[in-house]
């Protein structure tokens, strides 16, 4: 298994004040930090880390993004024109310690360069279980009497061994007449809410077949008014 991820885009006009959008960052990555998980913030930020020694304001903005843990995956202009190169778009990550490759894309429909990051994710796949249960659809109780009846239970003098000899018989007679099925997916699923009550699970099929003929007749208020009914129930 690996974290949740958090992706977020964000844009800045460049004209926007700087002062509400440095204190509006902070508060989002303050937040973001509480949430431990991996961040990825994209975007158009106006803010060129080229000229990070020589503009106080782009110098302030990359120390709170570092100072929170969070650095560039960007490092090669983003925008190009004839006379001047930025680095104003860009993806943050707080993810340092997985591999990555990130860099631009070459599209000519726009000055601005189109970004990517692939990041190497170690994921743990959970093995998948595998549940049974006892199938009572052809179980007749008469025969599975009748069949307890002719076994031969012999008689021990070690009690456990005559406990042990007494299970594998009633359950070879069980295994006979209710034998174990295994379940797929969805019985898998509502074994594990054992709440969901066949009456329950009626209820939502038939809204669910409400809810398709709605679609079909989104004017008819009827179907509205039942479809809202079931909904509640």
């Amino acid at each position: 298994m690996s974290k949740n991820i958090i992706i977020g885009c964000t844009y800045r006009h460049p004209h926007n004040n700087f002062e509400e959008y440095y204190e509006y960052m902070r508060k989002c990555l303050n937040k973001l930090n509480k949430e431990n998980k991996d961040v990825y913030l994209a975007g158009d930020f106006n803010i060129d880390l080229l000229k990070y020694e020589s503009n106080n304001r782009y110098q302030d903005f990359y120390n709170l993004m570092t100072s929170c843990g969070f650095l560039p995956l960007i490092l090669q202009p983003t925008r190009i024109t004839l006379n001047t190169m930025t680095i104003i778009d860009n993806i943050y990550t707080n993810n340092l310690s997985e591999d990555s490759v990130s860099g631009n894309i070459l599209l000519e429909v726009a000055d601005h360069l189109t970004q990517f990051a692939i990041i190497q994710k170690n994921v743990t796949k959970k093995a998948s279980t595998v549940s049974y249960k006892r199938d009572f659809s052809k179980f007749n109780e008469k025969s599975f009497l009748d069949d307890l009846s002719i076994q031969n239970w012999e008689q021990h003098t070690d009690t456990d061994e005559q406990y042990k000899y007494f299970l594998i018989k009633l359950e070879g007679c069980i295994d006979r007449h209710a034998p174990l099925k295994k379940l797929n997916k969805k019985e898998q699923k509502l074994q594990n809410k054992p709440w969901i009550t066949p009456k329950i699970i009626k209820k939502i099929k038939h809204r669910n077949e409400i809810f398709s003929k709605m679609k079909l007749e989104p004017d008819n208020a009827h179907l509205n008014t039942v479809y809202k009914k079931l909904k509640i129930k």
